[in-house]
């Protein structure tokens, strides 16, 4: 099995994280996280929240637009990116249609963006900013393009600093280990298989599967709670405890088991609230295991795993006393 460790994909998933924690939609970031980033890299306009907005399957605009330059050939790297930031119009269309993919480019007329976004389930502060960008794109696109360079700078010099924790990680990996781990049903003889590291996502395990399977790690990927799952199939009573004592999470389950499956637009719209933070308690409760989940083109539809829950009572019968 051949696997080859790739530098930029570590690197521009941690600029993107930059902007994700400061503008609270990184789910992983924690406020030890988003206190250390803040300091270290400095605020981000917050005209520019939407561009890094995860949609219902936790993609985000800018990270969607770098990778269809990766995928039209461009070369890996910022640069690619910024470069695409200079049509401002196709940069507009493209970034609409993510958000409204059943959007016709004739509808691009201020009365209709209007209905849409009014209509749609996006929070009221994403409704505004996606109604300011429509005002002004070529003005939103530009600062977008100069605060990615600013944080890159900032960027390279923190990665050049702390370049020996990269070094480190890499020699104690086992990336063969980690694929087959994850991978466990697939032949991966005939794949192109590729590794690349964060600093900043320090629990970060990433699997993506295009044409080439991209493993991202962070540099403290040991915690990650996924990860010890996967490795440790016995059930963690005190993670299920942590899930089942939020209210919210109750609820949601509560919603599934009388529908069957949901996905996050699905809940948004019934509670009012914001993407980000139903995403949020999905994405807690399906990487412990309560959740599993099915791809429906671009949305995800979440139902309960009953084999979880059947796991969770045989480990609490023992405290079944008289």
């Amino acid at each position: 099995m051949k696997i080859q460790f790739t530098q930029e994909p570590g690197y521009v998933h941690d600029l993107f994280y930059i902007f994700m924690t400061a503008y609270g939609t990184a789910e992983t970031a924690g406020e030890e996280d988003m206190r250390r980033i803040g300091e270290t890299f400095g605020t981000c306009p917050p005209e520019l929240s939407a561009f890094f907005y995860p949609r219902e399957d936790g993609e985000t605009f800018v990270a969607s637009l770098y990778e269809e330059v990766q995928e039209a050939g461009g070369p890996r790297g910022v640069g690619s990116l910024l470069e695409s930031l200079q049509d401002e119009g196709k940069v507009l269309s493209r970034f609409l249609q993510f958000f409204f993919p059943s959007l016709e480019e004739p509808e691009f007329s201020t009365s209709a963006l209007s209905r849409y976004i009014g209509e749609s389930a996006y929070s009221d502060t994403l409704k505004f900013h996606l109604l300011a960008l429509c005002i002004d794109p070529e003005g939103r696109i530009r600062l977008l393009a100069e605060e990615l360079r600013e944080k890159e700078r900032l960027l390279k010099k923190y990665t050049e600093e702390n370049y020996p924790v990269l070094l480190n990680l890499q020699a104690g990996l086992e990336p063969d280990a980690l694929f087959r781990l994850l991978c466990p049903e697939e032949r991966l003889d005939n794949k192109v298989l590729e590794y690349s590291l964060s600093l900043l996502d320090r629990e970060l395990v990433k699997l993506t599967k295009r044409d080439r399977y991209l493993l991202l790690l962070g540099c403290e990927y040991e915690n990650n709670r996924l990860l010890r799952a996967i490795r440790s199939p016995e059930l963690d009573l005190v993670q299920f405890g942590k899930v089942m004592s939020e209210e919210n999470r109750r609820k949601i389950l509560d919603m599934l088991l009388e529908r069957g499956e949901l996905c996050t637009a699905d809940i948004v719209k019934e509670w009012d609230t914001s993407v980000t933070l139903v995403y949020y308690h999905l994405e807690m409760m399906s990487s412990t295991g309560l959740l599993k989940s099915r791809n429906a083109g671009r949305t995800i539809y979440y139902s309960i795993d009953g084999d979880y829950f059947r796991r969770a009572a045989v480990a609490l019968q023992k405290y079944s006393v008289e």
